[in-house]
C-alpha cells in the first residue's frame, strides 16, 4: 500500500513537471524577444573564430526573416558570410570573463540595430536574448541631431541658454553660445551666482540682482531682466536680455530657472540711434513750417504739430467740423467751388491720394486770408483696410503771391513727409544718379552715385527693381518695393523703398525723393516662421502621433496630421468637414465622451492637461485607446486663442498592461494555492519583501514585523541556524543557488520544517545586489517520512512475527489434530481469523470508523483468544481515529503474539484479562480510551535469563505509540506475567455510541 502511494506521488510530480515544461515552452514560443543558444568555434590556437547556433525561438524568424530550420545547427559564417568580427569578439569576451553583458550593435546584414542580453552557460556556450531597437536607436540619433541643431540655432541667433539650480545656491549650467557671448572659456560650463554677479556692470549690478531675487521670491513664473556685462575675455561691454521660466515645487518654492540670454547690444545701439532720430524728428515735426497730422478714420487727428493746430485747433478735418468748414474754401480746375465732401480730407478718407495737394483759402481768427495747400495720403492696415490718412497743410501764401522757389522747397518737404524717413535719398528723374541724404542704412557718400544699382542691388533682385522703377516713371506714381540690398558692412539686408516723383511746371518729373526702411529683421522673422511651420508640417507628416490645433472659440480644427486617419480610421478631409469638434466627440465611446469634453474646456481655460479616452473606428468598429496631451496657445496679450494637442495611440500598451495584470493575478493565485512563501531581498539596502504566506510560515502574523534578515534568522531552530546561514553565505559567495531545508520554531513552541530555494543577482563587478526565493512547508512530508520509516521497520518485524504465529498455530493445531484432514480444517480456520485482522487493518482509508471492541475481538480470535482463558471487559462502540487503528492494531498484535509465544496464551494455566474504559473528557478536554492488558499464570524467566524475543514489540508500545498517537503507555514484567497499559485519544463521535459490552 505504501509503495502504491509513493508511485502516485511520483506520477503527480511528473504531471506537475510536464505542466511546468508546457508553460515554459509556451513562454519560449510566444515571447517577443529573440532567443538563441550558441557555442563558440575555436581554431587550433584556441582563438574564437566563429559561432555555432544550437537553438532559436520563433521570434528569431520574425526578427531575422529566416526559418529556424535553416539556422539551427549551422555556423554564423554560413548564414551571414560578411558578419563583422565584432560579434565573435564580444561573445568570446563574455565566455572568458564569465559575466553577462548587455550589448547594442548594428547587424549590418539586415541593416538593423539589436539590443542583446548575453549570459554565459559554462564552457564555450552562451545564451542571448535580443530585441530589434532600430527605431529607438534612430530616435536617439535624431534627438542628438536636434540637440546639435539647437546649439547651432543658438549660435546663429546669438542666444545663450542658461539653467539655474535655485536649490543649489543659484549655481548654473551655461550653453556654449552663452560662454561665447559672455567671453568665458569653454571649460567653464558651470558657475556660481557670485561668478555671474561679478561679471555684471557695476552700475547695473544691484538692479540686476534685485530683479532676479524679486522674481524668485514674488511668486512669478517668468523672470525677465536686461543689464550690461563686462566680458572677461576682452573687457567689452555687452547688453544682455535675460528671460527664463521659473519652475516651482508644490509649495510654490522656486527650484529651477531655464531660459535664454540673447546678446541685444546691437539692438540697444540701434534703439539709441532710433531714439536720437526720433528726438530729431520730433523737433523737426514740431518746428516744421507746415502743418502735419495723422488722422484716424473718423476724421480726428491723433497726432498733430503746432503748425497743423494753427489751422484746425479742434483736430477735426474741416469736412467733418461744421464750425470750421465755412473758414475753408477751394475751387476745382474749372473754378467751381468745392463742397466739404470734396475737400482733401474727405477724399482721403474715401481712399484717394491728394498729392501734390489741393490749394485752399483759409480765413484765420483775425479774418486774414491765407493760401494753403492741403495734401493727404490714405493709410492702410496690414490687411489693406483703410484706417486713416496723413494730412499736410502748407502755407503757400507767399508762393501764391510770387515765390516759386518756396513752393519747390515745400514740395520736396511734402514728398519727404509722404514717403517717411529712415534712410533718405534723392534720385535723378531717370533714376541713374543717387544722392544720399542719410547714412543709416546705405554707405555714406557726398557725391552722386552713378553705379548705385551694381553697388547696392543684388543681381537676383535687379529685374524686380528695374520693373518697379519703369512702372513708377511711366505712371508718374509712387515707387514702392521690398527688395534686398548690400549693406555697408558687406552683408545683405532687406529694405522697403518708397519714393515719390517731384513734378516740374510742365508736369514732368524733375527728380525723386525717397526713403528706405530696414526690414531685415522682419524678413528674417518671416523666413524663420516659414521654416518653423515647414518643420512642423514635416514632423506632423512623419509622426505616428496625431498633432492638431483648434480654434479656441469654436473648437474647429485648423491643423491635423495624417496620423489621424491611421489611428481613428477616418480620412482627414472627412474629419475636417462640418462641425468637426462635434464629429470628433461622436467618435469617442459614450462612457468617455463627457470626460474628454470637460478636458477640452479645461485646456481652453488655460490648463495643460493629459487625459486618456477610447474611440471607436468607423471603418472596422475597433476600439482604440488614446492619450492626449493638450495645451493652450495664447496671443501676445495672454488670451487663449487656440489650443493644441498630441494624441498618442496607447492601445497596445493598454493591452500589454492588462495582460501583465492578469499574469500577475495568475501568479498570485498560484502562490496562494501552492502555499508558497516568497521573499525579495535587496542586499545593498537590507530591505526585504515577504509574501503573506512567508509571514505565516515563519510564525508571524501578516505585517506583524518588518521583514528582514534578522527576523528570518530569529525563527530558525537553534540547531539548524548555523547550517542555514552558512549555506546562504556560501551560495552568495560562490554564485550558486541557495537550497536548504531547516526547522523554524513558532511562538506556540511548535516546530515546522521549511524547504527554501533562492537565487542571487549580481552587478557588473560581481557584487550581490538582490536575492529572490521561495519556501514551502515540508512539515507534513517530514512527519510522513518518519512515520514511514517506523512503519517499514514494524512491517518487517510484523512479517517475522506473523510467520512465528503461523508456525505456532501450525504446531498447536498439529498437536490437537487427529489426522491430516482434521489439521487442515483447524489450520484453515485460524488462518482465516488472522486474515480477518489484516482485512480490518486495511480499512484505514474507509469512511467507517473501526471500534476498539471489534479490533480486540478480531485480533484475539486470530490468536485463539476466544477460549475460556481470555476475559474481555469494556464499553462497545468506542470509535478509533483512522490514524490510530493501524498503530494500535500493531501493538495489540505484538501483545497477542507475545502472549501466544511466551505468555498467557501459550502457557498451560495462563490467563489474559483485557479491560478498557472510555473517558469522555480526558486530557485537553478530549475523549480518551484507557486499555489494561494483564497476563497471569505465566512462569516468568529469572532476571539473569536471556530475553525472549527481540524486544521490538515493547519498543513499539513504549516509543512508537507515544510518538505517533500521543499515547501514554506502560509495559511491566510482573512475577506472573506481563502488565501493559495504553491510553490514547479517540474519535469525538464515540461518546454517543459507546455502551458497556
Amino acid at each position: 500500500m505504501t509503495e502504491l502511494a509513493a508511485t502516485d506521488d511520483i506520477h503527480a510530480e511528473l504531471a506537475a513537471l510536464r505542466v511546468s515544461e508546457a508553460r515554459y515552452r509556451s513562454v519560449f514560443e510566444t515571447m517577443g524577444q529573440g532567443y538563441c543558444e550558441l557555442e563558440l568555434v575555436r581554431d587550433a590556437a584556441g582563438r574564437a573564430v566563429d559561432q555555432f547556433y544550437l537553438k532559436f525561438n520563433p521570434a528569431f524568424e520574425q526578427l531575422f526573416g529566416m526559418p529556424i530550420s535553416a539556422a539551427e545547427g549551422r555556423r554564423a559564417s554560413e548564414l551571414f558570410p560578411n558578419l563583422e568580427p565584432w560579434w565573435t569578439e564580444a561573445f568570446a569576451r563574455i565566455v572568458d570573463t564569465g559575466r553577462p553583458e548587455r550589448l547594442e550593435h548594428v547587424f549590418a546584414a539586415l541593416e538593423r540595430t539589436f539590443e542583446l542580453h548575453v549570459h554565459p552557460l559554462g564552457g564555450d556556450r552562451l545564451v542571448e536574448l535580443f530585441d530589434d531597437v532600430t527605431e529607438r536607436a534612430a530616435a536617439e540619433t535624431a534627438l542628438r541631431q536636434r540637440e546639435a541643431d539647437l546649439a547651432r540655432v543658438q549660435r546663429i541667433g546669438q542666444v545663450g541658454g542658461l539653467d539655474i539650480d535655485v536649490t543649489d545656491g543659484l549655481s548654473s549650467r551655461r550653453s556654449p553660445e552663452y560662454l561665447r557671448i559672455h567671453g568665458l572659456p569653454d571649460a567653464q560650463p558651470v558657475e556660481s551666482h557670485q561668478d555671474w554677479l561679478a561679471r555684471v556692470h557695476p552700475e547695473d549690478r544691484n538692479r540686476a540682482e534685485h530683479a532676479l531675487l524679486a522674481s524668485l521670491g514674488g511668486g512669478a513664473s517668468i523672470y525677465e531682466n536686461e543689464y550690461r556685462i563686462i566680458r572677461p575675455s576682452d573687457g567689452e561691454v555687452r547688453w544682455i536680455h535675460a528671460r527664463a521660466d521659473i519652475e516651482r515645487d508644490a509649495s510654490g518654492k522656486p527650484v529651477r530657472l531655464v531660459g535664454a540670454h540673447p546678446d541685444v547690444t546691437e539692438q540697444k545701439r540701434l534703439q539709441a540711434s532710433i531714439r536720437e532720430s526720433e528726438v530729431r524728428l520730433a523737433a523737426t515735426f514740431e518746428s516744421a513750417p507746415i502743418g502735419i497730422a495723422v488722422i484716424d478714420n473718423t476724421g480726428k487727428a491723433v497726432l498733430a504739430n503746432e503748425g497743423y493746430r494753427r489751422y484746425l485747433p479742434e483736430g477735426l478735418l474741416s469736412s467733418h467740423d461744421g464750425g470750421q468748414a465755412p473758414r475753408w474754401r477751394a475751387w476745382d480746375a474749372g473754378g467751381n467751388p468745392l463742397a466739404p465732401q470734396d475737400f482733401p480730407g474727405a477724399r482721403g478718407l474715401r481712399g484717394e491720394t491728394v498729392v501734390p495737394g489741393q490749394d485752399m483759402l483759409f480765413i484765420d481768427h483775425d479774418g486774414r486770408e491765407v493760401w494753403t495747400r492741403v495734401s493727404v495720403v490714405p493709410t492702410r492696415d496690414s490687411e489693406g483696410g483703410l484706417n486713416g490718412l496723413i494730412s499736410v497743410i502748407h502755407d503757400i501764401d507767399a508762393e501764391k503771391r510770387g515765390g516759386e522757389a518756396l513752393r519747390a522747397s515745400e514740395e520736396k518737404f511734402r514728398a519727404l513727409v509722404t514717403a517717411g524717413t529712415y534712410s533718405v535719398y534723392r534720385m535723378s528723374a531717370d533714376w541713374r544718379l543717387m544722392y544720399q541724404l542719410d547714412s543709416q542704412t546705405l554707405a555714406e557718400t557726398s557725391e552722386p552715385i552713378k553705379d548705385w544699382v551694381e553697388k547696392y542691388i543684388p543681381s537676383e533682385d535687379l529685374p524686380a527693381v528695374s520693373a518697379a522703377i519703369d512702372r513708377a516713371i511711366r505712371t508718374k506714381s509712387l515707387f514702392e518695393l521690398e527688395h534686398r540690398v548690400r549693406l555697408a558692412d558687406g552683408s545683405t539686408g532687406w529694405v522697403l523703398s518708397r519714393a515719390v516723383p517731384l513734378l516740374g511746371p510742365d508736369g514732368e518729373i524733375t527728380e525723386w525723393f525717397g526713403a528706405g526702411s530696414d526690414i531685415t529683421q522682419r524678413h528674417h522673422d518671416a523666413e524663420a516662421l516659414r521654416e518653423s511651420e515647414e518643420r512642423l508640417r514635416q514632423f506632423g507628416e512623419a509622426s505616428q502621433d496625431v498633432l492638431w490645433i483648434r480654434d479656441a472659440e469654436k473648437l474647429q480644427w485648423q491643423y491635423l496630421t495624417p496620423a489621424f486617419e491611421a489611428i481613428y480610421g477616418l480620412g482627414r478631409e472627412e474629419a475636417l468637414s462640418g462641425d468637426n469638434y462635434r464629429s470628433w466627440l461622436e467618435l469617442i465611446v459614450p462612457e468617455d465622451r463627457a470626460h474628454a469634453d470637460a478636458a477640452i474646456d479645461r485646456v481652453r481655460a488655460g490648463e495643460h492637461l493629459t487625459f486618456e479616452y477610447r474611440v471607436r473606428r468607423p471603418r472596422d468598429g475597433k476600439i482604440r485607446w488614446l492619450r492626449n496631451t493638450d495645451f493652450p496657445i495664447a496671443d501676445a496679450e495672454g488670451r487663449v486663442t487656440r489650443i493644441g494637442g498630441i494624441g498618442k495611440d496607447i492601445t497596445d500598451a493598454k493591452l500589454a498592461h492588462d495582460l501583465t495584470e492578469r499574469s500577475e493575478e495568475r501568479l498570485r493565485s498560484a502562490v496562494q494555492v501552492g502555499r508558497l512563501g516568497l521573499w525579495d531581498w535587496n542586499v545593498l539596502t537590507g530591505e526585504v519583501h515577504w509574501s503573506d504566506e512567508h509571514f505565516r510560515m515563519e510564525g508571524y502574523r501578516v505585517g506583524e514585523v518588518r521583514p528582514s534578515y534578522e527576523a528570518w534568522s530569529a525563527r530558525i531552530h537553534p540547531d539548524d541556524r548555523p547550517r542555514a546561514e552558512e549555506a546562504l553565505r556560501r551560495a552568495m559567495a560562490a554564485h550558486e543557488e541557495y537550497v536548504q531545508e531547516f526547522r523554524v520554531v513558532h511562538p506556540d513552541g511548535s516546530v515546522h520544517w521549511l524547504y527554501g530555494r533562492g537565487r542571487f543577482f549580481y552587478d557588473h563587478d560581481g557584487a550581490p545586489v538582490r536575492m529572490i526565493g521561495a519556501m514551502v512547508d515540508t512539515t507534513d512530508r517530514r512527519e510522513w517520512e518518519e512515520r514511514q520509516t517506523v512503519l517499514v521497520a514494524e512491517l518487517q518485524h510484523r512479517t517475522r512475527n506473523l510467520m512465528g504465529v503461523v508456525r505456532s498455530m501450525a504446531d498447536k493445531t498439529a498437536r490437537a489434530s487427529d489426522d491430516l484432514a482434521d489439521f487442515r480444517a483447524r489450520f484453515r480456520d485460524r488462518l482465516d481469523a488472522l486474515s480477518r485482522v489484516q482485512g480490518l487493518l486495511s480499512r484505514l482509508n474507509d469512511l467507517d470508523r473501526v471500534t476498539f471492541d471489534e479490533l480486540i475481538h478480531t485480533e484475539l480470535s486470530a490468536m485463539d483468544g476466544g477460549s475460556e482463558r481470555v476475559t474481555l471487559s469494556g464499553p462497545a462502540g468506542v470509535r478509533l481515529r483512522s490514524s490510530t487503528v493501524q498503530m494500535l492494531a500493531m501493538a495489540l498484535h505484538e501483545l497477542s503474539t507475545n502472549a501466544v509465544k511466551y505468555g498467557a496464551l501459550g502457557a498451560a494455566g495462563g490467563r489474559l484479562a483485557v479491560t478498557w474504559t472510555y473517558e469522555r473528557e480526558g486530557e485537553g478536554g478530549k475523549p480518551w480510551l484507557h486499555i489494561d492488558w494483564r497476563e497471569r499464570g505465566v512462569a516468568m524467566p529469572t532476571a539473569d535469563a536471556p530475553p525472549a524475543g527481540s524486544g521490538e514489540g515493547r519498543e513499539l508500545i513504549e516509543r512508537a505509540l507515544p510518538y505517533q498517537l500521543r499515547a501514554r503507555t506502560a509495559y511491566q514484567f510482573m512475577p506472573d506475567g506481563v502488565h501493559c497499559t495504553i491510553s490514547i485519544p479517540v474519535s469525538e463521535s464515540s461518546g454517543a455510541e459507546a455502551t458497556h459490552a
